[in-house]
């Protein structure tokens, strides 16, 4: 019998679809309607990506029950690290040579145009950070990672009755920054552009700890992990 969840896979097939419409805008430029039909898809749309880290979350809490949240954890991050490794090295080369060959046939120096670009690939918080240090495609992996380890850090600490509102906090300003940054135009000139950019750490983290409720839903009964409290009330599940 398969340990699959078919619903879940079938999910991600819809997930990945719609992270395509994304990326790629196709109703857009297509007269008046198309430009309101591809909005409304873009919208409905961002469902994709927290639902993975939704997925993520569902499935570390499984194998935290299953062993304990230190194997678990550092399974998952393992796992993550090394698929951060593999993309690197198959979109390093790609996006190094999309900057060589220019300054090729621009009569440049060759050697002196790739410098600052690996020089860029190796940028510490690029690289162990934001993960966008050779491509924005693989912010994704390093952010997952630091959401497990926001998830477990507030549950090894006692915390983990509180994960779900600091998770929302977290998730409102990662709104703010990335799909309603229209209420946030005005600040723009002011706040720094790195501190704009950091809306995607936070709306991962928001991602990843909005699992709270089935790390606690699976883990909540042991004396390390106490139902989420609200004031004086409990979530119970």
């Amino acid at each position: 019998m398969s340990d699959r969840i078919h619903s879940v896979d079938a999910m991600r097939i819809v997930a990945i679809g719609f992270v395509v419409v994304i990326h790629t805008n196709p109703f857009e430029g297509v007269g008046t309607d198309g430009n309101a039909f591809n909005f409304a898809l873009e919208t409905t749309a961002r469902f994709a990506v927290p639902f993975f880290f939704v997925a993520a979350g569902y499935f570390f809490a499984l194998g935290a029950a299953r062993r304990d949240l230190t194997a678990a954890l550092v399974d998952r991050v393992t796992g993550l690290v090394s698929l951060y490794v593999y993309g690197i090295v198959l979109a390093a080369p790609v996006f190094l040579t999309a900057t060589v060959l220019p300054a090729d046939s621009g009569g440049r120096d060759i050697v002196r145009s790739a410098i600052p670009k690996l020089v860029e690939f190796g940028s510490p918080l690029e690289l162990l950070y934001y993960g966008t240090s050779v491509s924005e495609i693989l912010w994704f992996l390093p952010a997952l990672v630091f959401s497990y380890l926001l998830i477990a850090l507030c549950l090894e600490s006692g915390l983990g009755g509180y994960v779900l509102p600091i998770s929302l906090g977290f998730h409102l300003v990662g709104l703010l920054g990335s799909g309603y940054t229209m209420f946030v135009e005005a600040l723009s000139s002011s706040v720094p552009p790195r501190l704009v950019r950091f809306h995607r750490e936070l709306d991962a983290v928001s991602g990843g700890c909005s699992n709270a409720r089935t790390v606690q839903a699976t883990l909540g009964r042991s004396p390390d992990c106490p139902p989420m409290n609200y004031g004086s009330g409990q979530l119970a599940f």
